[in-house]
Order: structure tokens, then C-alpha cells, then sequence
């Protein structure tokens, strides 16, 4: 038998992903944000001890399910947001620009303290990657004014991939309380991997 060498701890050490912890914030602030929302409009009260009263054991439990939900589909939406840059980021096209929904659903648009708190945690945390240091200098630097200003871009995008992810997740809680069917599973995306 031949010897193979083994590089799964090598090719593992390599898997680099993208910096995670401007989720925290997301987390804390967005959270908090549709928490308050829906507990004190209680605007899904009457729903609740309809419909879901067997499920969770009072009315916060299911409003904190919700913002839960919400938060995971913020994270995945920042996360396709930076898997787009990426791809372009590779090999130098420009950055793409996420449009904003045309309508929001409630409790959104949020509060823009809450999307300047993401964006300033994004852009603390990816001022510091080489990896943009070196695209910026061997693609962007004709078309952005200095690597701030590209990041701050790169985070603009990714604030608007969050919001349009927590929306998308709370239609889909809306469509369910309309059609009385289960409620979607949220679930995270695998960590996102710097692949160049």
C-alpha cells in the first residue's frame, strides 16, 4: 500500500473564514429593536393565543423566537451580501450595489442608529483584513478615494444585505400566520471562507 500524506489539519488550517464579530452587534441591537417592537405594539397578541399558545408558554417567548429568526436572517443576508462582493472583489469588477426594498414590513426599515452601529462595527472589523488591503491596492484604488472609503462602501452593501435578510425571514413568518401553516426554520449559514 502507498503512503498518502494526509493534509486534512493543513487544508483545514487554511480554511481562513471572514470576520464574524460585527454579529454581535446585529444580535444585540436588531434584536433588541423587533423585541420591543412587538411587545409593545402587540401586534401579534391576538395571533399568539390563537395559534401558537401550545407551542411557546407566554407572549414573549413567541415575540423572541421571531426576533431570533429575524437576527439569523440578518446574518445570512450580510453573509450573501459579502459572498457577492467576494466573487467580484476576486477579480476586480466593481462592487455591487444592493438595492433597498421598495416596501418594508414591519417593524421595519430600523431605526438608522441601529444600521450606524452595524456598519461602524463592519467597518472596524474589516479596515484591519489584508486581504481587502490588497484588493483595494491592485483593483479599487482608481475608483474608490482611499481604502476607508472602500470599506465604508463594503459595509453599506453588507448593512443592506442584513436588513434585506431579516426581512425576507420575517415575510416568511408573515406568509405562514397568514396561510396557518408551520413556521420556517432559521437557520445559519455555514461560515463564509475566504476562498482567494
Amino acid at each position: 500500500m502507498h503512503d498518502v500524506l494526509d493534509t486534512e489539519r493543513i487544508d483545514y488550517g487554511r480554511e481562513i473564514p471572514w470576520p464574524q464579530k460585527f454579529k454581535a452587534v446585529i444580535r444585540e441591537r436588531l434584536g433588541a429593536y423587533v423585541i420591543d417592537q412587538f411587545v409593545r405594539e402587540k401586534g401579534f397578541a391576538s395571533l399568539y393565543q390563537k395559534a401558537y399558545r401550545d407551542i411557546w408558554p407566554d407572549y414573549g417567548s413567541f415575540v423572541q423566537a421571531m426576533a431570533n429568526a429575524a437576527v439569523i436572517g440578518a446574518e445570512n443576508g450580510a453573509d450573501r451580501a459579502l459572498e457577492k462582493m467576494a466573487r467580484t472583489l476576486d477579480v476586480g469588477e466593481p462592487l455591487p450595489i444592493l438595492g433597498s426594498y421598495v416596501h418594508h414590513l414591519w417593524p421595519f426599515p430600523a431605526p438608522a442608529e441601529i444600521r450606524e452601529a452595524v456598519r461602524s462595527a463592519i467597518v472596524e472589523e474589516y479596515s484591519r483584513e489584508h486581504l481587502l488591503e490588497h484588493a483595494f491596492e491592485d483593483h479599487y484604488r482608481d475608483q474608490w478615494p482611499d481604502f476607508m472609503a472602500f470599506i465604508a462602501g463594503l459595509a453599506d452593501n453588507m448593512v443592506q444585505g442584513l436588513l434585506n435578510g431579516a426581512e425576507d425571514m420575517l415575510a416568511a413568518y408573515y406568509v405562514s400566520f397568514l396561510k396557518g401553516i408551520p413556521l420556517p426554520v432559521a437557520r445559519r449559514r455555514p461560515l463564509l471562507l475566504k476562498t482567494w
